[in-house]
C-alpha cells in the first residue's frame, strides 16, 4: 500500500456490509370448521383497507402483489388458493403460504381471506362462500400515538371474524 493510501495512525477503516430486510409471514389455514358446503377453496390476500368519512365505510384498494407464488410465472401474485378440499363438511388443508410484508406495518394492512365453493362435475365455477379479515398491526406505527380505546373503532375487533361459512383456524 502506497504511503499516501494508508490511514493515519489510529484509524481504523471500517467495513461496509450489504444487508437487506425481509419481513414475511408464512401462514398455514389447517382447517375451515362447521361449513356446511363441499369443495370449498381458501384465497389468501394482502390488502390495504382505508376507513373514509365520506361514505362512512372501509374501503379495500387492490391486492398488492405480495403472496409468494409457489406455481409457474411471477415471483410475486395478488391472491394464492388452497387445494380444494373435495367432498369434506370439515375441510382440512395441508397448504403453505410465504407473504412478503412492508417493512412499516401499517393500520390499514390486512389479510383477506375468501371462502369458495367449487363446482367440480361440469365446469370449475365458483361460488363465493364468505369473506374474513384480520388486522395485522393492531396500533399502527409507532409514531403514531394510540388512540383512545372508548372511542367507535370503524376496524372492529382485531380477531378473524368469518361471516357465514365457519371458523377458519390458522397456524401462523
Amino acid at each position: 500500500m502506497p504511503a499516501s493510501d494508508a490511514p493515519p495512525l489510529g484509524i481504523q477503516r471500517e467495513p461496509s456490509f450489504a444487508t437487506s430486510f425481509c419481513n414475511e409471514l408464512f401462514l398455514y389455514p389447517r382447517s375451515l370448521q362447521d361449513c356446511a358446503k363441499r369443495n370449498v377453496v381458501v384465497r389468501v390476500e394482502l390488502r390495504r383497507c382505508t376507513w373514509h368519512e365520506e361514505f362512512s365505510m372501509l374501503v379495500a384498494s387492490p391486492p398488492l402483489r405480495n403472496v409468494h407464488n409457489q406455481r409457474r410465472g411471477p415471483a410475486a401474485v395478488r391472491h394464492a388458493y388452497t387445494s380444494v378440499a373435495y367432498h369434506a363438511h370439515n375441510p382440512h388443508f395441508l397448504d403453505e403460504f410465504k407473504i412478503k410484508l412492508p417493512l412499516t406495518l401499517e393500520r390499514d394492512h390486512v389479510l383477506m381471506f375468501s371462502v369458495f365453493n367449487i363446482r367440480v362435475k361440469g365446469g370449475g365455477r365458483k361460488k363465493l362462500l364468505g369473506k374474513a379479515k384480520n388486522m395485522l398491526a393492531h396500533k399502527g406505527p409507532a409514531s403514531v400515538a394510540p388512540e383512545d380505546p372508548s372511542a367507535d373503532d370503524p376496524w372492529g375487533s382485531p380477531a378473524l371474524e368469518l361471516l357465514g361459512v365457519g371458523v377458519l383456524s390458522l397456524n401462523e
